[in-house]
This record gives structure tokens, sequence and C-alpha cells, in this order.
């Protein structure tokens, strides 16, 4: 509904849709917040919200940049393209660090994957606020500007989220193996 209103300059029909996106993040936000609070998550929750999270941020931006391209100068959209390459790179390592940290988890038949932090959540605020200024501000190129400013900052919070992720996943190859659980096989080591 965004992506159409901004191509044909709807005004009316675009924030009714950038509306609906900012309920859904509410939802996204009270959905996760309600989990943690009845201590009901799950290790489904904890990797499907993630993932849906980097899906709508992906389409968003994508949605953003072919939509720009026909309403504001195109070098500001190259800029912008530009600086989406890293952040583009950090969710797809952010995505692969989870899995890992996912069959550890199960490998070692430990507790649950530590979900989400304070990083990766600003980046995500940060990256919610691109869509929102880019859509938001239409046909100007002072909101698409604004939104590459957002993306600039949203880059070093993913890093340290990612970085974070690391260290969580350092910390779970170090902790020995439950009993029961399988063994990976080892070379002997050399002498």
């Amino acid at each position: 509904m965004v992506y159409p209103a901004y191509t044909q300059r709807d005004i009316k029909s675009l924030y009714i849709g950038l509306t609906v996106m900012l309920l859904v993040l509410l939802s996204d936000g009270i959905d996760g917040a309600l989990a943690r609070g009845l201590m009901t998550t799950s290790r489904y929750g904890k990797a499907i919200d993630p993932l849906a999270d980097k899906f709508f941020y992906l389409s968003m931006v994508v949605c953003l940049v072919v939509g720009a391209w026909q309403t504001v100068p195109q070098e500001t959209v190259v800029a912008f393209a530009i600086f989406l390459l890293p952040a583009i790179y950090f969710e797809v390592r952010l995505v692969i660090i989870a899995l890992v940290v996912d069959k550890e988890c199960r490998h070692r038949q430990s507790a649950e994957p530590a979900g989400s932090n304070i990083w990766g959540k600003a980046k995500f605020a940060l990256q919610s606020g691109v869509g929102f200024l880019g859509f938001g501000v239409p046909w100007v190129t002072a909101g698409f500007s604004l939104a590459t400013g957002l993306l600039v900052l949203a880059l070093p919070m993913a890093y340290l989220s990612l970085k974070g992720h690391q260290l969580d996943l350092e910390a779970i190859r170090l902790k020995p193996i439950a009993l029961g659980a399988k063994l990976a096989p080892t070379t002997p080591p050399e002498i």
C-alpha cells in the first residue's frame, strides 16, 4: 500500500499505509514484551521474529529505492544504495550467526539462544525510521536524505549487534556439552 501510494503521489493512501506500518511495528514490540513478561518465549519465536524484522526492513528499503528512483535525484538514491550494501551484509551475517547459535545450542543441549540485544533493537528502530522518513516526506529530497542519515547511523548498531551475537556464540561454545548430547568427531591433537 505504501509503495504504490508513494510512486503515484497519493498522500492520503501513503499516510494510511504508513499508519498501518506503524501499527505493525508496535504490535511486533508489544508481542515481544508480552512474551518476555509472561515468560512464554520460545526458540521458534526467537528465530522467526528477527527474520520477520529483516524481511520487513529489506522489503521496505527495496521499495523505497525503487520508488525514490522515480521521484528524487538519482545521485541521492545511489548514495543511499551505497550505504544499503553494508546494511544488507550485516543483516545476512546476523541471520547466519543466529542459525549457527541455534545449531550449537541444540548440539550441546544447552539453554535457548539469548535472542536480540540492545544494539539490535536500536538498529531496528533506526531502520524503521528510514522507511518513515523516506516514504513519509514524499517527493522531497530532504526526506530521502534524512532516511540515508538514519541508515548510516544504523550501521554501527548493526556491527555492535553482530559482535554481541558472536560473543554469545563463543560463550556457548565454551560451555561443556550436556550429558547425553551428541559429540562431534574430533581430530587428535598434533604432536
